[in-house]
């Protein structure tokens, strides 16, 4: 019993490390991004957009492995050393982020955080949804989900960045 809760504990504290903490940092070079299957979600020209903002506006975080490794991100019980933009939805309420590897893994990591619940996302640059889960904040349950069945709310908070991507570049970051 003391064990569950420890690890809900520690599940929580991950996910709350994903709230930004205004520190601003240089993005790792990047190459370019593959090209996108026919009706992708991650276009070339959307995920270019999203590495700009990404570099100018991102910051360097740990990504810990609570967190990542059900996701397949990083090695088994480390860290996934990431660069990260955040932005909250002013219309939704909801804070989403957008994260790249500050390593070789050239996936991505797509988050949002609701009232309710967190939703993360593993997806390559080309648009694949790879892996999924859900955290339920009351519960403490972290669920993984068939990217089949998440693929709804991926493209869903995809489509916030999209709609947004181009104003962020636009503002002055903050530091």
């Amino acid at each position: 019993m003391r064990s569950s809760k420890c690890l809900t504990g520690l599940v929580f504290l991950t996910i709350l490390t994903f709230v930004p903490c205004g520190l601003r940092a240089q993005a790792p070079a990047m190459g370019p991004a593959p090209a996108a299957p026919a009706n992708s979600t991650l276009t070339p020209e959307f995920l270019e957009k999203m590495l700009k903002l990404i570099a100018a506006q991102g910051q360097d975080r740990d990504c810990p492995a609570a967190f990542a490794n059900p996701l397949g991100l990083g090695a088994t019980g480390q860290t996934w050393a990431d660069h990260q933009a955040v932005a909250y939805g002013k219309t939704t309420g909801f804070l989403y982020g957008f994260a790249v590897s500050r390593g070789s893994d050239q996936d991505v990591l797509i988050t949002v955080r609701r009232p309710k619940d967190i939703l993360a996302f593993r997806s390559r640059r080309d648009g694949t949804l790879v892996s999924a889960f859900a955290f339920e904040i009351q519960s403490k349950q972290l669920g993984m989900r068939p990217p089949a069945k998440a693929q709804e709310d991926f493209i869903e908070v995809c489509e916030f960045w999209r709609a947004n991507v181009d104003k962020l570049l636009a503002a002055p970051a903050s530091k």
